[in-house]
């Protein structure tokens, strides 16, 4: 998909949760997507005003590059994926944790005080959500063991 359609697929899947649209194809033959268009939106907050400066701005350099033969302008697409899409992933794990376990997200946060400064400081833009995925990476049998149960069928009382 191509970002002249996604525009209206993506509101029309932000119902209850914002989510990315990672399949969106953000440089092609067509025109160039950033921002919303390019699915570029926070799935946690459903923040997106950073995200499309940024993806424009990235665009700008992009071209200006291009412009000066340089650099072709499929490293746009490079760009993003090394200078935005970490902090989506991160934002994508810790808004999927969240969905899984809202018990367990809310008592961490509520009980636990360095969970509550770790979060405050992501949404305070002190720390990123790239932040997240490389905490979340240090246990991987952790997230595999929470993943498998979330997927594991409740047992009725």
């Amino acid at each position: 998909m191509d970002c002249t359609q996604s525009t209206l697929a993506h509101q029309a899947s932000l119902r209850l949760h914002p989510r990315s649209s990672v399949d969106v194809t953000i440089i092609g033959a067509g025109p160039w997507c950033w921002g919303d268009a390019a699915g570029l939106l926070e799935p946690f907050t459903g923040e997106g005003i950073y995200y499309a400066v940024r993806s424009a701005h990235l665009a700008a350099n992009t071209l200006l590059q291009a412009s000066q033969g340089d650099v072709a302008p499929k490293s746009y697409a490079a760009a993003v994926e090394a200078g935005i899409m970490p902090e989506l992933r991160g934002a994508r794990a810790l808004q999927q944790l969240f969905d899984l376990y809202p018990r367990l997200f809310h008592g961490l946060v509520r009980y636990h005080d360095r969970s509550w400064r770790a979060l405050a400081k992501i949404l305070r833009g002190d720390r990123g959500f790239a932040d997240v995925e490389r905490i979340l990476s240090r246990y991987p049998h952790l997230v595999r063991l929470l993943l498998r149960k979330a997927d594991s069928p409740v047992p009725h009382r």
